[in-house]
């Protein structure tokens, strides 16, 4: 009987230990997949669709946030260095699409700007406070995230090579 009981609790801690480490061996990437948010399911405002497997900086940013204006020259000045060798930077937004608009219209932003309306992104990569970039790589793994200005010109490199 004790065997028994041994054998059993044996069985249940390998079974318990594998779903762990499926779960926690899986990326970012798988993550993003699972939840049908790659490609991009995101209501353009104004530039063009992720094409293929591209690394990506997505922005989270708002029309009335500060910090979030004075980022922009500074994702401009990425976009120009980096998009011709496929980086694509997305200013992704949850304001309303008139919002947006008007704002473009006074804002020079040479990136794609996007609406996230339902937040879903917001919520999925666990973004609490703007302005917040994350680096895709091009499987869609998160390679990096933080305050826009603090990336650094070497991450963008890794994930483009």
């Amino acid at each position: 009987m004790n065997a028994f009981r041994y054998i059993r609790s044996l069985a249940l801690v390998v079974v318990v230990g594998f779903f762990i480490y499926q779960v926690t061996t899986r990326s970012d990437a798988d993550l993003l997949n699972e939840a049908g948010l790659l490609p991009l399911r995101v209501e353009l405002i104004q530039g063009n669709r992720e094409e293929g497997n591209q690394p990506m900086l997505l922005e989270f940013w708002a029309t009335w946030c500060g910090p979030c204006r004075d980022s922009i020259p500074h994702l401009n000045k990425l976009h120009g260095q980096f998009s011709r060798q496929g980086l694509q930077v997305v200013g992704i937004s949850n304001e309303d699409p008139d919002t947006l608009r008007r704002f473009l219209e006074q804002t020079p932003i040479d990136y794609t700007v996007a609406r996230d309306g339902n937040s879903t992104y917001f919520r999925h990569l666990g973004v609490t406070g703007i302005p917040h970039a994350v680096l895709l790589d091009r499987t869609g793994r998160i390679a990096w995230q933080g305050h826009p200005t603090s990336l650094q010109e070497r991450r963008i490199l890794n994930v483009l090579n």
